[in-house]
């Protein structure tokens, strides 16, 4: 089975997001080790989706699925809490902006670049080393992740 690679931004094709969420769960859980057959979504998570616009259109939702799988291992069901931030809350920043500022300042592009090396850490260690699946994870091209590792030094 194969999907079209290219697709317009959902403007006006809401109606078509169930039907692609589902045949990416159902693609995307075969694919899994072991396989997984039988996922079912809540009909609260799957009314946060189609609510999201999905600028990255069709490669975005598919990513968001499998992201959705892997940090989901052995789940039935996709519910509200497995979504990513930005479909939970998407009128919410992912960053808290209640940041305790220290009086005499901080070096904002020293703390960038542990934060970045913090989440790139996590996202390898969620995904057992995989870096094709981190990149995915943290939604960039694996190569941007690859230049990312090289430059933190971390070794996968």
């Amino acid at each position: 089975m194969s999907y079209l690679s290219t697709f317009p931004h959902y403007e006006g094709r809401r109606e078509d997001i169930p039907l692609l969420v589902q045949k990416f769960i159902n693609k995307l859980g075969q694919e899994q080790d072991p396989p997984r057959s039988e996922i079912q979504i809540s009909q609260e998570a799957m009314r946060q989706i189609m609510a999201f616009d999905w600028p990255g259109n069709i490669r975005q939702l598919e990513n968001t699925i499998e992201r959705i799988l892997v940090l989901a291992p052995g789940q039935s069901q996709i519910s509200l809490s497995d979504l990513p931030l930005e479909l939970q809350q998407p009128n919410r920043s992912i960053i808290s902006s209640n940041v305790a500022l220290p009086e005499d300042g901080i070096d904002l592009q020293n703390y960038l670049r542990r934060l970045e090396k913090d989440i790139i850490c996590s996202a390898l260690e969620r995904t057992k080393g995989n870096q094709n699946k981190a990149a995915e994870l943290l939604n960039i091209k694996r190569t941007t992740f690859i230049e990312k590792t090289k430059r933190l030094r971390l070794d996968p």
